[in-house]
């Protein structure tokens, strides 16, 4: 098990990711991520093994600065590029949180990465610059609100690209961009 304070930042990536267990391949959530791991839930089966091979896509997203409102709604819809990668993780962390009325129990599992591409250690460092890059821009758009229309124009989309809920009340959808960029920024 890995103890103490985290090694490297990192962003949510509100993702699937595809695993190998056996004979047989299985589909995991990916909650967050950082050069050295990711945090995972919704796996349909408990890994047997400690050292997993998976392949993840990683959205490329752009810096969201200079996107006027038309531009934002069209990567909403058709969605960021994205490059797939191979590595292998090992399981470090396995926890389970109650969730729901009725207690049902929902297992977090924390992995790291144990073979990883240069090219992939490299795009995860991209990743998480852009995100929290954008998340800053997003935050610095709602302090804009009550002075500028096309700032409000811009904040569902970006929030939409980002993974978030964009038909959201713009002050739930700030709340959680904020959470975001407060646990992305500290280590």
């Amino acid at each position: 098990m890995i103890t103490g304070k985290r090694a490297h930042y990192r962003a949510p990536l509100r993702n699937w990711l595809l695993y190998s267990d056996g004979d047989y391949v299985f589909k995991a959530y990916v909650l967050d991520i950082s050069e050295g791991g990711l945090l995972l839930e919704q796996l349909p089966h408990p890994p047997s093994e400690g050292i997993l091979p998976i392949l993840i896509n990683i959205p490329q997203y752009p810096l969201f600065h200079d996107y006027e409102p038309e531009a934002l709604e069209g990567l909403l819809v058709r969605g960021p590029a994205r490059k797939i990668y191979r590595a292998k993780i090992e399981i470090v962390r396995e926890e389970k949180q109650a969730c729901g009325v009725d207690e049902v129990f929902k297992t977090r599992i924390g992995a790291r990465f144990v073979q990883i591409s240069p090219e992939l250690k490299m795009n995860l460092f991209s990743y998480i610059a852009v995100y929290a890059n954008n998340l800053a821009h997003m935050m610095k758009l709602a302090d804009d609100f009550p002075f500028d229309e096309k700032a409000m124009r811009r904040f569902r989309p970006m929030g939409g690209i980002l993974g978030f809920d964009a038909k959201e009340k713009i002050s739930a959808l700030r709340s959680k961009i904020e959470h975001d960029y407060v646990n992305l920024t500290v280590l």
